[in-house]
């Protein structure tokens, strides 16, 4: 790996001040947002590079401008991977009405890293509209091996907590037992509800020396909870 990116690749304070309330919906400050994008897009390429080959991601980053897809409003942005694979197969079984919907940053699980006013996140996020992906999950952690399975990764992620849609309640994941696991799928609905499993950094932490190393370990590190939980033919426990 080039040694440039073995830093955070230079996310600075001006990169968090452009998500000002009064600045997110005025054009005067695109550029200065298309610097955070190229940032992004370079941290991307760098996670991009720690892959295990044959996995199929791909990554792409947000709208840098106020725009009909994010409602005029930029208030934070992000490099966001998915599984390119799963959209020719998932429009053959969900057919032609929703399949051509099949927006991978919307209608996948997928693995992103996002900057805003006052933090760094970086999460896995099953979105409300992949009600398929959320379902598929919920059915496949009936089984009480497969439960186990899932909190043995979930002990391990360091820093990560599972979230359901914008609710504050946060489920610590190193220290996640069976009745957390059980109480969060009671609540969380696919289809009416976003699932998060997140890590956050707050903006004095990253200014203070977040190294690329750290983000690229946690990346890693969600990429067996990813592998557990989005559908495939062989994980199929829906269709």
């Amino acid at each position: 790996m080039r040694e440039e990116a073995m830093d955070l690749l230079g996310l600075d304070e001006v990169d968090f001040e452009v998500f000002q309330p009064h600045k997110r919906r005025d054009s005067f400050y695109n550029e200065t947002r298309l610097r955070v994008k190229r940032k992004l897009a370079k941290i991307g390429k760098a996670l991009q590079r720690e892959l295990p080959k044959g996995l199929g991601f791909q990554h792409r980053t947000s709208l840098s401008h106020p725009y009909i897809y994010n409602g005029y409003c930029v208030s934070s942005m992000r490099v966001y991977f998915f599984r390119k694979l799963a959209k020719g197969k998932l429009r053959g079984i969900l057919g032609p009405d929703l399949g051509k919907d099949l927006d991978p940053g919307y209608m996948h699980p997928l693995i992103a890293v996002e900057i805003s006013l006052e933090e760094l996140r970086l999460e896995l996020v099953i979105p409300q509209k992949a009600w398929w992906e959320g379902e598929n999950w919920k059915r496949k952690c009936r089984d009480a091996d497969r439960r186990e399975e899932l909190l043995g990764c979930l002990r391990g992620l360091k820093g990560f907590g599972f979230y359901i849609h914008n609710w504050k309640k946060r489920y610590d994941c190193e220290g996640m037992g069976r009745g957390d696991l059980e109480e969060y799928f009671s609540y969380y609905t696919p289809g009416v509800h976003d699932s998060f499993l997140r890590r956050v950094w707050l903006r004095e932490e990253v200014l203070g020396g977040l190294s690329f190393g750290e983000l690229r370990d946690g990346f890693l590190s969600l990429l067996p909870v990813f592998d557990f939980i989005v559908w495939t033919e062989k994980n199929n426990y829906i269709f």
